[in-house]
């Protein structure tokens, strides 16, 4: 059984990063493997996501990155190397520090290796395009944006990068339009880490934003109110 697995919260209770975590498991199915941030791995039986209603995890403690981690994943790669989840978790650890340009070489490996999942890679991607953000490299992170859209034309990861990069280019109507369609997507179906106000309040506040500045006030304190709203009932879920 799979719960969903509430990693991260700010100082008022939302949440930043939650995943889908095998918790309950027959004795002698699967295998786990990695030294952190383990998996398992079932060759045969059945895997059933547990409503979130009916249960779900939350890690207290601190926080899932450390320089610990890294060390341990680093000499994993050293011993095995290429291994695909070790490569991205190295980037995602090095991202974690404030590292994003080793960050960034990080997670160009684990692109460059062949026959990667596609809702990895889609992550990974999303990933790139922050680190590259952080060190200014705004066009560099719009190409990694088009390049994960082409790999994946209905990838809210892609989209949300888009948004970001004509934003902060002044391209308004584009980020709007960009963000708009992210959040049609939504929050992708996955069992890596995500954020999930990363596919609501992100984007609404990018619509908010660039149609406060095409001169739509109308629309813009709409989606500024659901914003507030959206918050508000994240935290009350918590």
């Amino acid at each position: 059984f799979y719960v969903r697995y509430r990693c991260a919260a700010d100082e008022h209770g939302n949440v930043l990063s939650e995943m889908w975590r095998a918790r309950l498991a027959r004795a002698g199915v699967g295998v786990w493997h990695y030294p952190v941030h383990e998996t398992l791995r079932i060759g045969s039986g059945t895997v059933v996501k547990v409503d979130p209603t009916v249960c779900e995890w939350l890690h207290h403690g601190g926080t899932l990155v450390s320089e610990r981690n890294l060390r341990i994943l680093q000499a994993s790669n050293e011993r095995d190397p290429g291994d695909p989840l070790v490569v991205a978790n190295i980037g995602i650890e090095l991202l974690g520090l404030g590292r994003p340009a080793d960050a960034v070489e990080a997670f160009r490996d684990f692109l460059a290796l062949p026959d990667g999942v596609p809702e990895i890679r889609a992550r990974i991607s999303r990933q790139l395009c922050t680190a590259l953000q952080k060190l200014g490299a705004i066009a560099a992170a719009k190409q990694a944006g088009l390049a994960a859209l082409g790999e994946n034309p209905l990838s809210a990861d892609a989209y949300l990068t888009l948004a970001e990069c004509a934003h902060s280019e002044g391209e308004l109507q584009r980020a709007y339009d960009c963000a708009k369609r992210a959040l049609e997507l939504g929050k992708p179906d996955t069992m890596l880490p995500v954020n999930p106000s990363e596919y609501v309040l992100h984007p609404k506040a990018i619509m908010a934003s660039s149609c406060y500045a095409l001169g739509d006030v109308e629309r813009a304190a709409q989606l500024a109110d659901e914003v507030l709203e959206a918050s508000r009932s994240m935290l009350s879920r918590i």
